[in-house]
């Protein structure tokens, strides 16, 4: 209703301009209200540590280890897994409501085993499964 009533008021506004006045652009006589950042949350694997990633203990990054090379066609349980280069990781980010080609997003990825560090890793690129 907002939104509608508020169209209404920039409409009239334009409306009523003549050719030696210049109506105002939208962004100068309205805000728009519900546009909010939006949370993002996600899981990954961050690879290529140097004996810095979680440990045997860590069961989560052992089974996502099995999981991701299962994609590729191999078969190797969870306890078949080295997991020093690698650690599971929680991946958060503000998505802005308004976003524009280019724009750049601030992430954080922490980990969410027993890690020592994330330092020289990269964080694998993966599509969430279809369901």
């Amino acid at each position: 209703m907002r939104l509608l009533m508020m169209f209404a008021v920039l409409g009239g506004r334009c409306r009523g301009a003549g050719p030696s006045q210049r109506p105002s652009g939208s962004k100068d006589l309205a805000r728009f209200e519900g546009v909010r950042d939006n949370a993002i949350l996600g899981y990954g694997l961050v690879v290529g540590l140097p004996g810095t990633g979680d440990s045997q203990r860590n069961l989560p990054t052992l089974q996502s280890v099995s999981n991701m090379l299962q994609e590729f066609g191999l078969n190797v349980p969870p306890v078949g897994v080295s997991s020093r280069n690698v650690a599971a990781v929680l991946v958060t980010a503000s998505l802005p409501g308004v976003l524009r080609i280019g724009d750049k997003l601030d992430v954080n990825v922490s980990s969410i085993g027993d890690a020592r560090s994330l330092a020289g890793g990269t964080l694998l690129a993966h599509a969430a499964p279809r369901r």
